[in-house]
């Protein structure tokens, strides 16, 4: 999906037809396994920084092999006030060039006839603008941790309102933030009823076993059933798989992944191991230890 807009900043989110065309692929996306890849891209008059669901060619392009030190280098000059605008998109204010074209676009939005003068609220309408900020809020993740700002703007509050979204997916490796898995565990609570895959990438970053705990008695909390998919990349972390033992009681997991690379990463191997047998009808396990 490609928005173009120069009369800015942050044009696109209070256009009507960019906001719908957004809603558009979460409608055709429902029954894909896994999602569109999302972009945001911004410019200025010497530079278009993007924000990238996961990595891009110019950062794989280094023979240094940090990929993730180059993305959160280019991203990092990414405008905050295009994040900003994008956290509080309201499709009811939102302009169009002509104004049928806006009435039309809520009235469908709203399942009424397309002529019909638009209400001024519905609860499709929420859930379009709940779509929409969670949307932006994903991608957006990791440069408003790198700026420390991850509660300032309720992230967390912001993804778990999406009451249609099934999976949260961070790469956050090489974050040299402190807390690098800030607001996760919120996230994940506030999911516990809807939550189908988890995919955190916090490789060589600061992740403690506090951290670890806290996530996994997240998912200890939730359906043991529900979430489908758990992938977790904590290599090179000081933490362990005993750390994790607070989510031994899924029992729904199709696809288990775990990287645990680091020093005193197998202490509670005999539990892990006998949890394995029960954590769900497997089809794909990858363990790295």
């Amino acid at each position: 999906e490609l928005n173009f807009h120069t009369t800015g900043p942050a044009t696109p989110f209070s256009r009507v037809w960019c906001c719908y065309e957004e809603f558009l692929v979460s409608v055709f996306q429902r029954d894909r396994e896994r999602p569109f890849l999302f972009d945001i891209a911004a410019s200025s008059e010497l530079e278009a920084p993007i924000l990238c669901d996961g990595l891009a060619a110019a950062d794989l392009d280094n023979a240094d092999n940090q990929p993730s030190f180059w993305k959160t280098r280019r991203e990092s000059i990414f405008p905050l006030q295009v994040i900003q605008e994008s956290l509080h998109v309201d499709i009811t204010k939102a302009e169009a060039s002509r104004e049928e074209d806006r009435r039309h676009i809520l009235n469908a939005i709203a399942g009424r006839p397309l002529d019909s003068e638009p209400l001024t609220k519905h609860g499709s309408y929420d859930q379009v603008n709940r779509y929409l900020r969670a949307s932006f809020a994903v991608p957006s993740w990791r440069q408003i941790l790198e700026r420390g700002k991850i509660m300032a703007l309720g992230l967390p509050g912001i993804i778990v309102e999406d009451l249609n979204r099934q999976s949260l997916e961070l790469d956050l490796s090489g974050t040299a933030c402190a807390q690098p898995s800030e607001g996760i565990a919120q996230v994940v609570r506030g999911m516990h009823n809807s939550l189908r895959r988890l995919e955190l990438d916090l490789s060589e970053t600061a992740f403690s076993s506090k951290e670890l705990i806290s996530i996994a008695s997240a998912l200890g909390a939730a359906d043991p059933t529900m979430l489908q998919c758990f992938r977790l990349d904590v290599s090179g972390c000081k933490v362990a798989l005993q750390d994790l033992r607070r989510a031994f009681g899924l029992k729904g997991l199709v696809i288990l992944s775990l990287r645990f690379w680091g020093q005193g990463a197998l202490q509670g191997l005999n539990s892990f191991g006998s949890w394995l047998p029960q954590c769900g009808p497997l089809d794909k396990l990858d363990l790295q230890f």
